[in-house]
């Protein structure tokens, strides 16, 4: 067999051999020699496994597990914190401990049900509230920090006329990409292709070259039409082609794995909910002298892209404005839930929604239209950046904004429902 043998680029074609203007998923792909793998998920959000019970199996149906893995037991990403099947400390409720294979989903579901796990249950911390709570080295995941100096800041601060303190608070967003995640291993003798709807091939090929412990040219990875994504087929799927890739190779046949959208829903990545923290230093006009921005990820139980996204959210910390005397730091701390990851906007999101309203609020205060507030502190080309570059190619803010008040008709709108 070969590539073009399990190819889902092709469109189908109706009865009448008529190109029907569909192009497959990768659930609608049979290849021969395939089964399909259901994952046997933790009950229970932290805790270790004592011992693991299988059901009998029927001839045809085998489970794969910690002990079939060729090379080390995590997903490569960037840190070496996510096994690929759990098989001693499981982190959150619905981590990957065994794959189930064989002909019949029905019949695997009903063996899922047979399976006993042992644990012996630990103290969960399930909100970003409670790890920022704890104050624990061992929950931080990732941390940054940059900006003026806290010393300058703190000079400022005691000349100022009042300090404005606010907090944030940003939740999860599920991706509800049209087409739920979904992966395949065609096995063949020298090699294992893995299929399946993805954003990011490299990732996944990097990913099997360590679960595999193989060379380069014993795995293929290739993309199939994908239903969406938005950032929630970047780093999961990795997990998911090393369990179809595994267990084609323990049980040396094809091994097909896709969710339902409520097993999608339950385990993969979302958002990373934030809170963030604003301290601002204003003069008697309510003009800001300085600011202090926090701001912390809830990470979930692993770090996968987490690192990068706290980053993208603290370059991004000042929004589209030239904050005088700045700071930021941030954190993505841990805690006994699904692991979060990458989304469109890479955390930039939450720091928008937390500066515009911050800024917004700052508005108020000083007793002047936010949108006349808001333009004093928009950046320009030649302006330096927060991280200490420069805004070297034109920035179209204010005519961008000057057009939406034209189109908009905001100003005569604001006249007469302020009236």
């Amino acid at each position: 067999m070969n590539l073009k043998d399990i190819s889902t680029s092709v469109p189908k074609k109706d009865h009448k051999g008529k190109v029907s203007g569909q192009l497959p998923y990768i659930s609608d792909v049979k290849v021969e020699n395939m089964v399909y793998g259901v994952l046997y998920r933790s009950p229970i959000p932290y805790g270790k496994i004592i011992s693991i019970q299988l059901p009998n199996l029927p001839e045809g149906y085998e489970a794969v597990g910690a002990e079939h893995i060729p090379g080390p037991n995590y997903v490569k990403i960037i840190k070496e914190d996510q096994p690929i099947f759990a098989n001693e400390w499981v982190n959150y409720i619905g981590e990957p401990i065994l794959m189930l294979t064989g002909k019949d989903l029905a019949i695997l579901y009903n063996l899922l049900n047979e399976v006993k796990v042992e644990f012996e249950e630990h103290q969960a911390i399930y909100t970003l509230d409670e790890a920022i709570k704890q104050k624990s080295v061992s929950l931080v995941l990732a941390s940054y920090e940059f900006g003026e100096s806290l010393e300058n800041i703190s000079a400022i601060e005691q000349g100022a006329y009042q300090i404005i303190e606010e907090e944030y608070d940003t939740g999860y967003q599920e991706h509800v990409y049209l087409e739920p995640q979904g992966m395949l291993a065609v096995y063949k003798d020298d090699e294992i292709v893995v299929q399946g709807s993805m954003q990011c091939l490299y990732y996944i090929k990097n990913a099997l070259l360590s679960a595999l412990a193989c060379g380069d040219d014993e795995v293929r990875v290739v993309q199939s039409p994908t239903g969406g994504g938005f950032g929630g087929k970047e780093d999961y799927p990795s997990m998911m082609a090393c369990h179809v890739a595994v267990a084609a190779r323990a049980v040396k046949k094809s091994v097909m794995l896709v969710f339902d959208r409520s097993e999608d829903m339950l385990v993969t990545t979302k958002r990373h909910p934030a809170k963030l923290k604003y301290r601002t230093a204003l003069d008697k006009e309510g003009n800001i002298l300085s600011m202090c921005v926090d701001i912390f990820l809830d990470g979930g139980a692993n770090v996968g892209l987490s690192s990068v996204v706290l980053q993208r959210a603290l370059i991004n910390s000042a929004g589209v404005y030239k904050i005088p005397h700045f700071h930021a730091k941030g954190y993505v701390l841990k805690t006994n839930t699904v692991p979060n990851g990458a989304f469109r906007g890479f955390g930039a999101p939450q720091s928008f929604a937390g500066i515009e309203s911050h800024i917004g609020h700052l508005s108020k205060l000083a007793k002047i239209d936010p949108l006349e507030y808001k333009r004093k502190y928009l950046v320009k080309q030649g302006d330096p950046t927060i991280t200490k570059g420069k805004f070297r190619d034109p920035i179209l803010v204010e005519e961008m904004i000057e057009d939406v008040l034209n189109v908009s008709e905001y100003k005569k709108k604001k006249k007469t429902f302020s009236a």
